[in-house]
């Protein structure tokens, strides 16, 4: 009896022991498939809202406010995706006079712009930097938080999509320190472009070759690279071509969804502002 009573205590023990030992191994694995979820979004059959889908939601992924930015400083650099992603993160962090200056001042095209909140102490500056090689030369600033995304211009006046990758290796070799994320590009809706140039140089199969460059180019966690993906493409396809105003620029909801996109990727990581 006290034979099968010591068995009984040792089988037990290592049932606990093998359950400890294998908890960090599951709770990657859990991290990883939440990744996979943080851009899983869906839309409302108006287009004018959106949700996290279950699984996502199971991940804990939420609608958040902007307090997780607080006392941050943040930087936004790109083309105009990524001037309307800065507008959509200032909604949450500025009060409405100081939103509708900001509207203003990123209304001026192909310029810089800063913003800052001085009850909270977030900043955040944005910076027109089309190419892959202006974002080169800012390599973060110091900022907490790093926003980053081109493609658009070089589809449109360069055209080559394999400079294109070259150019984001190199970006996510230069840019350091801070919370990086990657806009990735928005879809085109051709027959909504305004010029001939940009329907012919901007279609769908221009499109995917830069995509295919973005993801094979080393710049993205989910290939071991610094930057967390903020899915534009995917927000856009499924928010649709109703959504895209001018068949580049979208509706104000898709950049909200965004900066949610970030705002729960740094949750899920533990952030806190450094400043």
């Amino acid at each position: 009896m006290a034979r099968r009573r010591q068995l009984l205590f040792l089988g037990l023990a290592v049932l606990i022991a093998l359950a400890v030992s294998s908890t960090p191994s599951l709770r990657q694995g859990r991290d990883r498939a939440c990744g996979a979820l943080l851009n899983a979004v869906v839309w409302a059959a108006d287009r004018r809202s959106w949700a996290w889908s279950s699984q996502a939601r199971a991940c804990g992924y939420r609608k958040r406010t902007g307090d997780l930015l607080r006392g941050a400083r943040i930087l936004v650099a790109g083309d105009s995706q990524a001037r309307l992603f800065a507008l959509a993160m200032l909604g949450l962090v500025l009060e409405p006079p100081a939103l509708e200056a900001a509207r203003s001042g990123l209304a001026k095209r192909h310029s810089d712009y800063a913003a800052a909140d001085r009850a909270t102490g977030t900043r955040l500056d944005f910076a027109w930097a089309p190419y892959e090689a202006n974002l080169t030369g800012l390599a973060g600033g110091g900022a907490d938080v790093v926003v980053m995304g081109s493609g658009l211009w070089h589809m449109l006046h360069v055209g080559d999509a394999g400079e294109y990758g070259r150019g984001l290796a190199a970006v996510g070799a230069a840019v350091k320190g801070g919370r990086l994320f990657w806009l990735g590009l928005a879809r085109v809706v051709k027959g909504r472009l305004g010029t001939e140039e940009k329907r012919e140089r901007m279609g769908g199969e221009a499109w995917e070759a830069y995509e295919r460059a973005a993801r094979g180019s080393g710049l993205l966690r989910e290939e071991g690279g610094p930057f967390v993906l903020v899915d534009l493409g995917g927000l856009t396809a499924g928010c649709g071509e109703a959504c895209a105003e001018d068949g580049l620029h979208y509706v104000e909801g898709v950049y909200e969804a965004a900066v949610q996109v970030l705002l729960n990727s740094l949750a899920a990581d533990g952030f806190s502002p450094r400043h």
